[in-house]
């Protein structure tokens, strides 16, 4: 499974998403890292059954902030359930409903792996089930 980070302080969750490739996922996961939104200048390059994290705090050198990047990925084509907001603010979810973004899914930093577990579980049930008969 395709995991893409965009998140310019990727070393403190890296171990979290380590931690959750490692023992639910058999390190199965292919996990890219993007530290700022012009650092993956075509989205179309990311799998289009990618599960996407976005942190809303990119660094002040990235283009785009995490919100005008969801933005962008939805407007390429990506779907909500494949996209999660990663924050270190516990009040960010009223400016995602601002925004028309409620409906992400929020994972707040530090990141529990067992969290994060949850979250990609949940977009592998989504997008790499086997169809049933």
């Amino acid at each position: 499974m395709n995991v893409v980070v965009f998140e310019n302080e990727y070393e403190n969750v890296r171990t979290s998403f380590a931690a959750a490739n490692l023992i639910y996922f058999g390190k199965a996961l292919q996990i890219v890292n993007y530290p700022a939104s012009q650092s993956c200048p075509d989205l179309r390059v990311i799998s289009p059954t990618a599960c996407i994290f976005v942190d809303i705090d990119l660094s002040a050198k990235s283009v785009l902030d995490g919100f005008e990047l969801l933005e962008e990925l939805l407007k390429s084509g990506f779907s909500r359930q494949q996209l999660v907001i990663l924050t270190g603010h516990l009040n960010i979810g009223e400016k995602a409903k601002a925004r028309g973004l409620a409906d992400i899914a929020i994972i707040t930093k530090p990141i529990e792996f067992r969290v994060l577990h949850q979250a990609l579980a949940k977009h592998q049930a989504q997008f790499w089930s086997a169809p049933t008969a």
